[in-house]
């Protein structure tokens, strides 16, 4: 029997959480939306997928759907700063040599994939599924 092992993307592989809070602040700035993030309030919704977090940061309703896109695009901008944590690239390599290895994040694939290549380690994971995959 094989064994797949499931990461997520956020808080497990990497520390994206000032990234991440400075992204929707841009989004805010960017569709002059009234948001005020700091990565303290992020750590309190950490478990919320990107469109909970914009339904919390009372986003106009109508502007939901592109506040997300300029979220990601500010992310996609930002992938040289998402850092992994300290050791994650040795415990996956580690893993990958005993085990198929894959990510699941409410992060788009595409941002997940960038900061993977940029660290060097996308080539280790078979499948990455993102919060843009339906």
């Amino acid at each position: 029997m094989s064994t797949t092992i499931l990461f997520d993307f956020d808080g497990v592989l990497v520390d994206s959480i000032e990234i991440f809070s400075e992204a929707v602040n841009v989004a805010g700035r960017k569709l002059k939306q009234p948001v005020a993030f700091v990565p303290d309030d992020l750590r309190n919704i950490k478990r919320m997928s990107i469109p909970e977090i914009v339904e919390a940061a009372n986003v106009d309703p109508n502007l939901s759907k592109e506040f997300i896109v300029e979220i990601e695009r500010a992310l996609y901008d930002r992938y040289e700063q998402i850092q992994l944590f300290p050791e994650m690239a040795k415990v996956v390599q580690q893993l990958r040599e005993v085990s198929k290895l894959g990510i699941g994040s409410a992060t788009s694939v595409a941002v997940v994939q960038r900061v993977l290549e940029h660290q060097g380690i996308k080539q280790l994971f078979d499948d990455i599924v993102g919060g843009d995959v339906p």
